[in-house]
């Protein structure tokens, strides 16, 4: 089987070694101007879907070059209930690497529900880029240096917003994490 580049540019396949389902079973792989990639709530993991998903609350990779792009779906497929939780899925190639949170279920009543949702999705982004940087350093790769990281939150499109309080999290989650936090549910790679 040949691993893509961007797997072997991170020795992703490597640093997990022994892991209990091998990096690549937990990859697909699409080279779309546009891809959609969904929580799939009856699968419980994410995956590719086709663009009717638009309106449900989906995350869309642009790729106007057409590059491989890769969705590694981490929760429930590659690491099933962590302590802590983790990041459902990443979107990546050679140069870029997003970890991505659903919240799409999530309706944010009240202020409370919306911090809530918020907190926990940063806490499982963070969790999951601590993982990867521990897991890459012990076979000494600096994540990094290595390719620019992203960390997505999505919500659904009815979730109630609130600009000032996601600019407070981007914020504190770059100076804590040296990464970008965006709430944005596309990115262009």
């Amino acid at each position: 089987m040949e691993v893509p580049q961007a797997i072997s540019n991170l020795r992703l396949r490597m640093a997990f070694r022994g892991h209990a389902v091998d990096v690549l079973d937990c990859v697909e792989t699409k080279a779309d101007p546009a891809v959609y990639v969904v929580d799939d709530e009856d699968l419980k993991i994410s995956r590719f879907a086709d663009a009717d998903v638009l309106a449900a609350g989906c995350f869309v990779g642009m790729n106007p070059a057409e590059r491989d792009l890769h969705l590694f779906a981490i929760d429930n497929k590659f690491i099933k209930s962590p302590e802590g939780g983790v990041a459902d899925c990443a979107l990546f190639h050679a140069d870029l690497f997003a970890l991505i949170e659903f919240k799409s279920n999530a309706e944010g009543r009240t202020i409370e529900s919306v911090v809530y949702t918020y907190e926990k999705a940063i806490s499982q982004l963070e969790h999951t880029l601590e993982m990867f940087k521990a897991k890459l350093t012990a076979i000494g790769i600096d994540l990094l240096r290595a390719t620019e990281i992203v960390c997505h939150v999505v919500v659904a499109p009815i979730f109630p917003r609130r600009n000032a309080m996601e600019m407070n999290y981007s914020l504190a989650f770059a100076m804590r994490n040296g990464v970008e936090l965006s709430f944005e549910s596309q990115r262009e790679f």
